[in-house]
Order: structure tokens, then sequence, then C-alpha cells
């Protein structure tokens, strides 16, 4: 009984983590659009960024990406503003 109840826990807890994941390649996936203007494959994001798609990659990948979308969204200081 203890043994399924583990079972059935761990399962879970995979489900759970799998399905961060996906969400995680998701937001990856948005992000490289809103960046690059090009929509991307996981195997691409493999390729496009040399490695595995790990929980700790896709984080890192999300954050670099973030970031990017961050800057180009920022005004520049001391750039002229062509919006009328």
């Amino acid at each position: 009984m203890k043994t399924q109840k583990l079972e059935l826990l761990n399962l879970k807890l995979l489900l759970k983590k799998q399905i961060m994941t996906e969400i995680m390649i998701e937001e990856i996936q948005e992000l490289h659009i809103a960046v690059h203007q090009e929509a991307i494959s996981t195997d691409e994001i493999e390729e496009k960024y040399e490695c595995r798609l790990t929980v700790q990659n896709i984080r890192d990948i999300r954050d670099r990406l973030s970031r990017l979308h961050m800057q180009a969204m920022c005004p520049q200081f001391g750039l002229p503003n062509f919006e009328i």
C-alpha cells in the first residue's frame, strides 16, 4: 500500500515537472518570436543555443531572451523619439 502511494506521488511529481517544462519551452518560443520575429521549434532551440533542454538550461535561455526583449522595449536615453 505504501509503495503504491509512493509510486503515485512520484508519478504526479514527474507529470508536474513535465508540464512545467513544456510551459517554459512555450515561453521561450514566445520570447524568441518577440525578439527575433521568427518561430522556433524545440529542436531548433537545442541547435541554436547548443544545449540539451534541461530545466536549468531552459531557465537560462528564458532569462536571456527576456532580458533581450526588455532591452528592445525600453527607450534609450539620448536617442531621438520619432513618434508623432
